[in-house]
């Protein structure tokens, strides 16, 4: 039967292996993918936010504070090829770019309400 959501914060990996008998396997994911520096509105808006975000210590406020900011810079970078998704009922900067971006533009999407 359903069980209750999980807060991502109450999320165990070792828990997750047991309970669903995986194995984890580690391996580099992005080979060539180099790396680059943040741009100058990146670096402000995380050292503007990640403080607030951490002493607020909910997922909301990291997802939005840290985690929106990033996948923003993201799609700047890849010249908007992607857009993002943050689920239903969850009015976020993120989500409103995904209801504005043009269908043939969604190749990508990202759950960012639940990755924080």
């Amino acid at each position: 039967m359903y069980q209750s959501l999980m807060s991502y914060k109450d999320f165990q990996l070792e828990d997750a292996l047991e309970r669903f008998q995986l194995r984890l396997s580690e391996r580099p994911l992005f080979r060539e993918v180099a790396p680059r520096e943040p741009s100058a509105w990146l670096a402000e808006a995380l050292r503007e936010g990640a403080p607030l975000a951490l002493t607020l210590s909910n997922e909301k406020a990291r997802s939005e504070l840290i985690i929106a900011p990033v996948l923003l810079e993201v799609r700047r970078v890849l010249l908007h090829k992607v857009s993002l998704f943050t689920g239903v009922g969850h009015a976020s900067p993120v989500s409103s770019i995904a209801r504005h971006a043009p269908p043939r533009k969604r190749h990508a999407r990202s759950a960012v309400s639940a990755a924080m």
